[in-house]
Protein backbone atom coordinates (compact mmCIF):
# COMPACT_ATOMS: atom_id res chain seq x y z
CA UNK A 1 0.00 0.00 0.00
CA UNK A 2 1.16 3.59 -0.67
CA UNK A 3 0.12 4.84 2.59
CA UNK A 4 2.65 2.31 4.44
CA UNK A 5 5.03 4.54 4.92
CA UNK A 6 3.13 6.72 7.17
CA UNK A 7 1.34 3.79 9.24
CA UNK A 8 4.09 3.79 11.62
CA UNK A 9 4.28 7.52 12.29
CA UNK A 10 -0.04 7.85 12.91
CA UNK A 11 0.26 4.93 15.12
CA UNK A 12 2.98 7.02 17.19
CA UNK A 13 0.60 10.09 16.84
CA UNK A 14 -2.37 7.76 18.00
CA UNK A 15 -0.64 5.89 20.51
CA UNK A 16 0.17 9.64 22.56
CA UNK A 17 -3.50 10.30 22.80
CA UNK A 18 -5.72 8.76 25.31
CA UNK A 19 -8.65 6.86 23.58
CA UNK A 20 -11.29 9.42 23.07
CA UNK A 21 -9.74 12.13 21.61
CA UNK A 22 -7.88 9.33 19.34
CA UNK A 23 -11.34 8.50 18.04
CA UNK A 24 -12.73 12.08 17.57
CA UNK A 25 -9.70 12.61 15.55
CA UNK A 26 -9.86 9.45 13.37
CA UNK A 27 -13.45 10.27 12.68
CA UNK A 28 -13.19 13.32 11.49
CA UNK A 29 -10.33 12.57 9.57
CA UNK A 30 -12.32 9.52 8.21
CA UNK A 31 -15.57 11.88 7.34
CA UNK A 32 -13.27 14.28 5.16
CA UNK A 33 -12.03 11.42 3.15
CA UNK A 34 -15.32 9.80 3.28
CA UNK A 35 -16.32 12.77 1.49
CA UNK A 36 -13.96 12.63 -1.66
CA UNK A 37 -14.01 8.40 -1.73
CA UNK A 38 -15.66 6.55 -4.06
CA UNK A 39 -18.44 4.18 -3.22
CA UNK A 40 -16.29 1.11 -3.87
CA UNK A 41 -13.16 2.43 -2.16
CA UNK A 42 -15.72 3.47 1.24
CA UNK A 43 -17.39 0.05 1.38
CA UNK A 44 -13.61 -1.45 1.21
CA UNK A 45 -12.69 0.60 4.19
CA UNK A 46 -16.33 -0.53 5.80
CA UNK A 47 -15.24 -4.08 5.08
CA UNK A 48 -11.79 -3.77 6.35
CA UNK A 49 -12.61 -2.29 9.45
CA UNK A 50 -15.38 -4.44 10.21
CA UNK A 51 -13.79 -7.68 8.94
CA UNK A 52 -16.30 -10.64 7.65
CA UNK A 53 -19.38 -9.41 10.20
CA UNK A 54 -19.35 -6.21 7.95
CA UNK A 55 -19.65 -8.66 4.73
CA UNK A 56 -22.31 -10.61 6.16
CA UNK A 57 -24.17 -7.77 7.23
CA UNK A 58 -24.01 -5.78 3.59
CA UNK A 59 -25.29 -8.66 1.65
CA UNK A 60 -28.05 -9.18 4.46
CA UNK A 61 -29.37 -5.29 3.26
CA UNK A 62 -29.61 -6.72 0.07
CA UNK A 63 -32.42 -9.20 0.88
CA UNK A 64 -34.63 -5.58 2.38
Amino acid sequence: MGGDKYMKEIEQLIDQMDLENAMEVLATTVKKIFSQASEQSRLKFVYALTGDAGKRNAADLVHL
